[in-house]
């Protein structure tokens, strides 16, 4: 079996350099910004860095080559995007919001809204101010309290023991309510 030759810095500028531009490229990057960076977390110009078949060098295989090319190519489509995609954005419904939204809920066939503590935090997703209420059947403080999201109670399964309401406040109309599933 034949060694297999190194690579540094210098001669994989070279062989970018010595790639070809394609015509949609007109205006842009340089090859060695649109492939180099890729691999300059690796060393540094003089020393050797990785061998053939190996990415920052570390040996991944072909498997390990495509998924990280497929990284790469993701990464790229949400740079050209704008970036990742803001944290969702919060704000602080009243008491009077919550309450008012309740006459015109449809509860879950066999629950009644008295039987719940009802939990509202407010959330903006797509522009949208979103009134959220997670109602728990636990008895403890039956009515409307405001909270956030972080403090909202979480419950997992249970079924309606734990119901999530999701209220468009701009569109005046009830998003969805559901119960909990059953582990």
């Amino acid at each position: 079996m034949e060694p297999t030759p190194e690579l540094t810095f210098k001669a994989m500028s070279e062989r970018i350099d010595a790639l070809p531009e394609h015509p949609s490229m007109t205006v842009g990057p340089s090859k060695t910004e649109k492939y180099g960076y890729a691999v300059a977390l690796s060393g540094s110009d003089d020393k050797p860095s990785f061998r053939r078949g190996e990415i920052m060098g570390i040996g991944f295989g072909r498997l390990g080559r495509v998924l990280f090319a497929l990284l790469a190519c993701v990464d790229s489509a949400t740079l050209l995007a704008g970036g990742p995609t803001p944290p969702d954005q919060h704000w602080t419904p009243t008491v009077e919001l919550a309450a008012g939204t309740e006459p015109w809920l449809r509860m879950p066939a066999g629950t009644k809204l008295d039987d719940y503590s009802r939990y509202y935090y407010g959330k903006i997703e797509q522009g949208r101010r979103l009134l959220i209420g997670v109602f728990v059947s636990d008895g403890k403080h039956r009515g409307v309290q405001i909270t956030t999201e972080e403090k909202a109670p979480r419950i997992l399964d249970g079924g309606c023991y734990q119901i999530t309401v999701v209220y468009d406040v701009d569109a005046k109309q009830t998003v969805r309510i559901r119960c909990n599933g059953f582990g």
